[in-house]
Formats: structure tokens, C-alpha cells, sequence
């Protein structure tokens, strides 16, 4: 009897040790599971599942551009290019109520202006690159180490400098070509 109690009591504990998975990750899951099998209806349904959960996430939520590229990679590979854009560029209305150069905002344009320059549109790719390099610039110093700030990633900044720069040179070569 004391251990069967013992065995009841051992498995609560041990099922309540088992990590829960956000619904965003399972939409996630069962996206791909159902894309892999060839069940592209479930996909489709999945995909947008977790477009749902996505306008869930919080605005500052340090997930939410590793969500944002998920979903708009769903609607990319699913050859709706518009659709990607989309999803990104409603996570950046979204996004704009924190400050200006938060370090989500800035990823989120980056974010647009490589969706834009994969598609040929180099005068929006250098707008938003202009916007996120603004937005780095404007970023005020972290003041004491005890605050808890987000720190930018200097890599953002590079990368978003020489996305202008590889633009402005692109859009100089075909000025060349064109006179």
C-alpha cells in the first residue's frame, strides 16, 4: 500500500517536472509535421494558427522577431512573398509603440528591408535600412549596468549600415547602366 502511495505520488511529481510547450512552438510543430506528410490544407491552417498566436506575443517580447522570421519564412516558402511582407510589416506597427530605437524595432526593419530587397524594391529596402540605422543612432547609452536595458547588438548596426551601402551602390551601378 505505502508503495503504490509512494509510486502515485513519485509520477504527479514527475509529470509536473515535464516543460510545457508555448501553443505558438506547437502551431510551429504541427506546421512543419503537416507541410512534411503533404497535408498542405492542414498547413495552411496551422500556418495561420500561428500568425494568430504571433499578434499574441508582446511587443517587447525579446521572441518576438525569431517568431516574426517563422511565420513570414511560412508564407515565403509557400511562395506568397506579399503575405511575408505583410506579417512583418504589421509586427512593426506593432512594435512602433515601445521607443523608436528599441532594439525589436530595429530588427524588424532590417527585418523588412531584406524582404524588399530580395524582391528588387531597392528604394523601400534603403528606406527602411535608413529608418533602422536612425533608429541605432538615436539609441541612447545605457546609463548604469545595474538597469536592466536592452543592449543592442553592434552587429545590427554593421548590418544595417552595409545594407545601405550594398543598396546605394547597387542603385549607382544600375544609374551607370541605364545612361
Amino acid at each position: 500500500m505505502l508503495r503504490g502511495f509512494l509510486f502515485v505520488l513519485c509520477s504527479i511529481v514527475a509529470l509536473g517536472q515535464v516543460p510545457q510547450r508555448e501553443p505558438f512552438d506547437i502551431a510551429v510543430q504541427s506546421y512543419w509535421d503537416a507541410r512534411a506528410s503533404g497535408n498542405f490544407d492542414q498547413a495552411r491552417f496551422r500556418r495561420e494558427e500561428a500568425r494568430n498566436l504571433l499578434a499574441q506575443t508582446p511587443s517587447d517580447s525579446p521572441l518576438l522577431p525569431s517568431r516574426v522570421q517563422t511565420v513570414a519564412q511560412f508564407y515565403q516558402d509557400s511562395g506568397w512573398r506579399t503575405q511575408a511582407r505583410a506579417v512583418v510589416q504589421d509586427e512593426l506597427s506593432r512594435a512602433n509603440s515601445p521607443a523608436e530605437s528599441h532594439p525589436i524595432r530595429i530588427q524588424l526593419l532590417n527585418m523588412l528591408a531584406d524582404f524588399w530587397q530580395q524582391d528588387g524594391n531597392l528604394l523601400k529596402a534603403l528606406s527602411y535600412r535608413e529608418q533602422a540605422v536612425a533608429a541605432l543612432e538615436s539609441a541612447p547609452p545605457s546609463t548604469s549596468p545595474d538597469r536592466a536595458q536592452p543592449r543592442l547588438n553592434p552587429g545590427l548596426f554593421f548590418e544595417a549600415r552595409m545594407g545601405v551601402r550594398a543598396i546605394w551602390k547597387a542603385g549607382r551601378l544600375v544609374d551607370n547602366i541605364l545612361l
